[in-house]
């Protein structure tokens, strides 16, 4: 097998959904942190027949077809098939990014198994391979970009890199998990019209980093289809000492900090291993 490939997650630090598509798809307003909590991937090419093998560790009970990187090969080759190359393509992956945390543990892993395939057969430039991951996962291209910060729009395919002021990039970042995996369509389809369409002129990324903020439309609708994030969210915030958020479409929290003594890490040790939750200290990569 090749060398491991870390496959990032990802933060919304803020999120807005400005509008619905007649399409049912929406558009988003976000800037995205690429963070220090990863999957560990190994992906191997042998020659064969085009058959294609994916295994997963701690990750969903899904079957391989189901699962985003078998999607991932088959439109990669779709107009090249793997079984005319004659060879096999292998993915191990170690999964530490929980499913449906919106940590975009699935896209990072597509994004890098794409240009894992991009590099090795070089079917696409990069601008086709941005349009092909979009088509895919609307988190993708952003992993694709490898930044560390961007602006994100329209349905996820437009990626802008940014200047971000020294405060920002200071921050480290508490990630929990609340072991509820959260469906992704559902809370997009739970937003009511009154709630989408925000006026994101208004966003500047030297305002006060507070609850303004990290704002995320899409928890006016998590917290009524999962009414327990808000009583989760509210005990968390209480026992760091600090506000927590949410990130993409739920249900991983995260706690923005500077300074270690901000946060009262004994109670929120004590929370979350009472609880059963997952916890993360990470920072931005």
């Amino acid at each position: 097998m090749n060398s491991p490939i870390f496959s990032w997650a990802k933060l919304n630090q803020f999120l807005y959904v400005t509008s619905r598509l007649d399409s049912g798809y929406h558009l988003i307003y976000s800037l995205f942190t690429r963070i220090s909590l990863c999957d560990i991937m190994r992906i191997d090419a042998i020659p064969g027949d085009g058959e294609i093998s994916i295994t997963m560790h701690n990750g969903p009970n899904i079957s391989m077809h189901e699962n985003i990187c078998y999607r991932t090969i088959l439109e990669y080759f779709r107009d090249n098939p793997l079984e005319k190359i004659k060879e096999n393509i292998s993915v191990d992956i170690v999964k530490n990014i929980p499913w449906g945390a919106g940590l975009g543990g699935g896209s990072s892993n597509a994004a890098s198994l794409l240009l894992w395939l991009n590099e090795r057969y070089g079917l696409y430039n990069f601008d086709e391979l941005l349009v092909l991951g979009a088509s895919i996962g609307s988190d993708i291209p952003f992993f694709l970009t490898g930044a560390s910060y961007a602006l994100v729009e329209g349905r996820g395919e437009r990626v802008s890199n940014l200047e971000i002021p020294d405060r920002l990039r200071r921050f480290r970042f508490i990630v929990v998990f609340p072991r509820i995996s959260v469906n992704t369509a559902r809370i997009y389809r739970g937003l009511k019209l009154t709630e989408i369409g925000a006026d994101v002129s208004i966003v500047n990324l030297d305002s006060p980093y507070n609850d303004e903020f990290f704002y995320n439309t899409l928890y006016l609708s998590a917290k009524r289809l999962y009414p327990e994030l808000e009583d989760i969210k509210s005990r968390l915030s209480d026992a760091a000492g600090q506000n927590f958020y949410m990130t993409g479409s739920g249900s991983g929290l995260f706690c923005p900090y500077w300074d270690d003594r901000d946060i009262d890490w004994e109670r929120l040790a004590c929370l979350t291993e009472e609880a059963g939750w997952r916890l993360w200290c990470v920072e931005s990569v």
